[in-house]
C-alpha cells in the first residue's frame, strides 16, 4: 500500500459520515428494465463507461484493463462488475451503447471460466483462469453471467455457471471456497489454511447464491443461501470489535484485523440489505451499532490510532502468511480486490 493510500485511509477515520450514495435492491429481479445490483453506487456515467475511465483503460475490444509488470493486466472482478454497472444503466436510461458495452464482457468471462471453472487475473480477457478460487470473484462473476444471460441462460452459459457454482460451494479441501466458522459453512474469498474469513467477499459470494435463486431457481445455491444466512446471524459477534467498529477478516496475518472506514462502510450496507432480505432483527440491530460508530467522533478517533497501529505493522496487502493455500504451492500470487 502506498503512502499516499494509507494517508489517505487514516485521515477518513477523523471525518464522521453517514452511509451515502450506495443503494441497496434486496430483489432486484422483481425490478424488470432496471435490475439493479443488489448493493451498488448510484448510477453515473459521466464518461459512459460508468466512470470506470478514471482508473481503468479500455482494449480494442471494448474492456478495461490496467497496466502490469508485464503488460495489459484483465481483472476478471474488474470486467465482471464493469458488465454489471453498464447493464444497469442501459435498463435505467434504455441506452443501447451501455447494453452492447456490458454483453462484451460476457464471452470473455465464459471461455476463462470454462478452463479450471474459477477466474483470476490474466494478460488476455480470454485468459483469465485461476486454479484457486476466490469466493468475491466467483460470486461477482456469478451474478454478471446470471444477469447478462437472464432466466433462461443458453446451455453453454448454463454449464459454466454449474462449473463456477461448483468451484464456489466445494470446500477448500476439495478446490472451493467452504470452510467453517463455528461448525457453520462460510464462504472465503483468500481460501487459505487456517480460514481469513474476510466478511466483503463472503457478502459479494451470497449475493450472487441469491441471483441464482431468484433468477434460475437454483436449489442448491438457495439451499447454501439459507446456511450462509445462519453463519453471519451467528457470527457477527465475532466480527465486533471496540466502539461499534467491525472487522475485515478474523485472521490475516494472525490477526483479526479492523475494517477500513470504505469497508465499514460496506459492511453496514451489506447488513442493511440482508435485513431487508431476511427481515431478521439481527442484522439491523448489528447494522445500527456498526453505523453509529460512522456518525461518532469520539468513537472513530480511537479506532482511527488502532487501525494506523495495525498500518504501521504491514508489509504487504492480504499477505496471508497465517498458512500455506491449498490447491498449489503458496507463491504469492493471490487474487487481490478491485480498486477502491
Amino acid at each position: 500500500m502506498s503512502l499516499a493510500r494509507r494517508i489517505r485511509q487514516f485521515g477518513q477515520f477523523l471525518r464522521p459520515s453517514r452511509l451515502q450514495g450506495r443503494t441497496l435492491h434486496p430483489f432486484p429481479w422483481r425490478e424488470p428494465g432496471a435490475l439493479r445490483y443488489f448493493l451498488s453506487y448510484e448510477l453515473g456515467d459521466p464518461d459512459g463507461h460508468g466512470g470506470y475511465t478514471r482508473e481503468y483503460r479500455f482494449d480494442e475490444r471494448g474492456l478495461p484493463f490496467t497496466d502490469g509488470e508485464r503488460g495489459a493486466l484483465y481483472d476478471p472482478l474488474v470486467v465482471a462488475r464493469y458488465g454489471i454497472r453498464m447493464l444497469a444503466i442501459s435498463g435505467v436510461r434504455s441506452d443501447p451503447v451501455a447494453a452492447e458495452r456490458a454483453h462484451l464482457v460476457l464471452e470473455p468471462l465464459l471461455v476463462s471460466a470454462g478452463a479450471t471453472g474459477a477466474w483470476g487475473r490474466a494478460s488476455h480477457p480470454d485468459a483469465m483462469s485461476s486454479d484457486r478460487p476466490s469466493a468475491l470473484v466467483q460470486g461477482v462473476g456469478l451474478s454478471a453471467l446470471v444477469r447478462l444471460s437472464g432466466p433462461e441462460p443458453p446451455p453453454r452459459v448454463r454449464d459454466v455457471i454449474e462449473r463456477v457454482f461448483e468451484r464456489l460451494a466445494a470446500p477448500i479441501e476439495q478446490g472451493g471456497t467452504v470452510s467453517q466458522l463455528d461448525g457453520r459453512p462460510f464462504l472465503e474469498e483468500y481460501p487459505s489454511r487456517p480460514p481469513s474469513h474476510v466478511l466483503n467477499g463472503a457478502l459479494y459470494a451470497l449475493f450472487s447464491l441469491y441471483d441464482l435463486e431468484d433468477a434460475l431457481g437454483h436449489v442448491r445455491a438457495a439451499a447454501l443461501a439459507r446456511e450462509v444466512e445462519r453463519t453471519f446471524e451467528h457470527a457477527m459477534p465475532r466480527f465486533d470489535a471496540a466502539l461499534g467498529w467491525s472487522r475485515y477478516a478474523l485472521c490475516l496475518r494472525g490477526r483479526a484485523l479492523l475494517s477500513s472506514v470504505y469497508y465499514h462502510h460496506l459492511h453496514v450496507a451489506g447488513l442493511r440489505l440482508l435485513a431487508l432480505r431476511t427481515g431478521r432483527s439481527t442484522f439491523t440491530n448489528w447494522a445500527d451499532r456498526w453505523e453509529r460508530a460512522l456518525t461518532s467522533r469520539w468513537r472513530r478517533a480511537p479506532m482511527a490510532v488502532a487501525k494506523a497501529c495495525e498500518i504501521a505493522l504491514e508489509r504487504r496487502v492480504l499477505d496471508t502468511r497465517t498458512g500455506e493455500l491449498l490447491g498449489g504451492r503458496d507463491d504469492g500470487k493471490r487474487p487481490a480486490p478491485e480498486r477502491k
